[in-house]
């Protein structure tokens, strides 16, 4: 059963951050936004209206996202980056909505709070409000709706992190979203809303991309699956066994391949 979970391809939420100003002023902690300078692109919006005036759990959906000052892409005099977010965070809505740039046809921007007290803003689409981090057990079929007839014929992969949006359950069924998608829902069986379940599917899928992107070499990767599997703190979590079958599979390989047939591979900082 396990071996589904690596048959899989992953969500790519590789970090590459959104709207960087050339000479704005970045966190002394962590550097400039990781993935260097780039823009945002749209890629879909959560439905419905934003709630205002309205405190509200929320969750980040972005890997790599960036809170600023202001809602602006623009290098602004006062303009500074705060914090960096990660996929899975627990923030806080405060209940403020307005305009990129103030521009009506621009994303929907929205001010949060992280859980050391750090606030800006982030787009409403880097996020899922009125819900809570949660991680998808095993691939499982999404609906339109909370009925079997709804089938969208789409499948959501095993170790997705996502936002389980609040009292959503209506029977067998509960509604999610993740970065880019409208909500749609699947089987509540299917969701562990665990943090150490959804911190292990993070990490992994981190290692993993990174490797199918040949940004480190098959050795570190292994060295990347051995500390995620070691962690005290991970050790109650259900992927740990196709993590524990991973690191087997990439061992063996290593061992089997002959001396010096790695290719050589410039690794990523981190």
């Amino acid at each position: 059963m396990m071996k589904r979970f690596f048959s899989l391809a992953v969500c790519v939420f590789i970090i590459s951050i959104f709207a960087a100003c050339d000479d704005g002023e970045k966190p002394e902690q962590g550097g400039s936004p990781e993935g260097g300078e780039s823009t945002i692109e749209q890629v879909g919006q959560p439905a419905g209206k934003i709630p205002e005036g309205k405190k509200l759990d929320a969750v980040c959906t972005y890997e790599g996202l960036w809170l600023r000052n202001m809602p602006t892409n623009k290098n602004e005099s006062g303009f500074k980056w705060v914090a960096g977010l990660k996929l899975g965070d627990k923030i806080t809505y405060l209940g403020e909505t307005t305009k990129l740039d103030g521009k009506e046809d621009a994303w929907d921007m929205i001010k949060v709070q992280d859980l050391t007290g750090n606030v800006g803003w982030i787009p409403f689409a880097n996020s899922v409000v009125d819900a809570v981090p949660a991680v998808v057990k095993s691939t499982t079929k999404q609906y339109s709706t909370p009925q079997l007839t709804s089938d969208t014929g789409k499948k959501i992969d095993a170790m997705t992190v996502l936002g389980v949006i609040n009292n959503s359950r209506k029977d067998d069924f509960i509604q999610v979203a993740i970065y880019g998608t409208y909500p749609f829902w699947i089987a509540a069986e299917e969701i562990s809303t665990a943090d150490y379940d959804v911190a292990m599917a993070r990490l992994y899928t981190l290692a993993k991309n990174q490797f199918d992107a040949g940004n480190i070499s098959k050795q570190k990767y292994l060295e990347k699956l051995d500390e995620i599997r070691s962690d005290k703190l991970l050790s109650d979590s259900i992927f740990l066994p196709a993590i524990d079958e991973e690191y087997q599979k990439i061992l063996f390989e290593l061992e089997s391949e002959p001396a010096g047939d790695e290719e050589e591979v410039i690794e990523e900082s981190g």
